[in-house]
């Protein structure tokens, strides 16, 4: 992975990350855009995620469910893609749990993923 920058502004709930691929942008987005492509690049390895809801239009909503030896986790948000936190100590409290390293080795298996399949 070329690129990645991951940002939490203090007193917000927002996280701002940002992914560079060195990719075709049609095969990013079949793997953003497909659900059965979601698990397996969504979440650290070794972590299981599975796609509970995904209506990929613009105000359409997501919902993912990882879990794994280091617990069970809920991701959502909404299209184009926001996750959502329900507050500040929500948010702090999924970096504090490691989200941060979480998010890198997604990009990373996505970057495998995308490297090679087929659109």
């Amino acid at each position: 992975m070329a690129n990645h920058s991951f940002t939490a502004q203090p007193g917000t709930t927002d996280i701002i990350s940002t992914y560079t691929f060195e990719a075709p942008r049609e095969k990013v987005f079949a793997a953003y855009l497909k659900p059965e492509l979601i698990p397996q690049w969504w979440g650290p390895e070794g972590m299981q995620t599975k796609v509970e809801k995904m209506d990929p239009r613009t105000g359409g909503s997501w919902e993912f469910a990882v879990s794994g030896s280091e617990g069970d986790f809920r991701f959502r948000g909404v299209y184009p893609d926001q996750a959502v936190f329900q507050s500040v100590e929500d948010r702090d409290a999924m970096l504090k749990n490691g989200m941060d390293g979480g998010s890198v080795d997604s990009m990373e298996r996505l970057a495998r993923l995308i490297d090679h399949r087929p659109v």
